[in-house]
This record gives C-alpha cells, structure tokens and sequence, in this order.
C-alpha cells in the first residue's frame, strides 16, 4: 500500500507535478509507476528526469516494484533504459530475488 491513490498521483504527473516527490515509503512515481505496470508514465519519467535507479526507504528500485508485480513490460524497459539490475535492497535481495519469491520470473536474457 503506496498510501495514496495510484491513479490521481499517475494523473497528476502527467500533468506535470512535480516527480520527485515521495510518499511515506519513500517511493516516487518511479515506484509507483512501475508497480502499476504504467510504461507510458515510465517513458515519460525518463524523458524528465532519467534517474531509473531512485531508491525507496527499502531500497528498492522501481525494478524490484515491478519485478514483485510481475510487471514483465515494466522490467524489459527498465533494463533496456539502464536500471542497475545487481542493485540490493536493505534486505540485500536483488530484484530476481522478489521475483522469485512472489512467483514470477525476470528475463534473464535482459537482466545480465
């Protein structure tokens, strides 16, 4: 839980609010983004500010948002764009670890 509404944040972005700001968890709309499988509000991020790799108070990327969800079009474009896929959260687990666990698979032919 982001502890907003995904769909009014996403919206407000695209109207141009301001995308570094973070939420309780520290998430942005990198984060929030990626875990809502949101490729178009992604690219857009990218076009802004080309910080793939901010981290939440986890340390978390928004690979390992999207690794989670099984957000198979969010992790292709985020490697594709230069996410720091050997990035480790605080728990020391990569996004192929989150992967895993939530029952998903990262295309490994991407994430090496």
């Amino acid at each position: 839980e982001t502890g907003f509404q995904t769909e009014t944040y996403l919206s407000e972005f695209q109207n141009g609010a301001d995308c570094s700001i973070r939420n309780r968890n520290w998430e942005t709309a990198w984060h929030i983004a990626a875990a809502h499988g949101a490729v178009s509000c992604l690219q857009k991020l990218l076009n802004k500010t080309g910080n793939v790799n901010i981290q939440d108070k986890c340390g978390r990327s928004a690979l390992h948002h999207a690794a989670v969800k099984g957000q198979d079009q969010v992790t292709e474009f985020l490697i594709e764009n230069g996410i720091n896929v050997a990035n480790c959260d605080k728990q020391d687990r990569r996004a192929l670890h989150w992967a895993a666990s939530a029952g998903h698979r990262l295309n490994f032919n991407l994430a090496h």
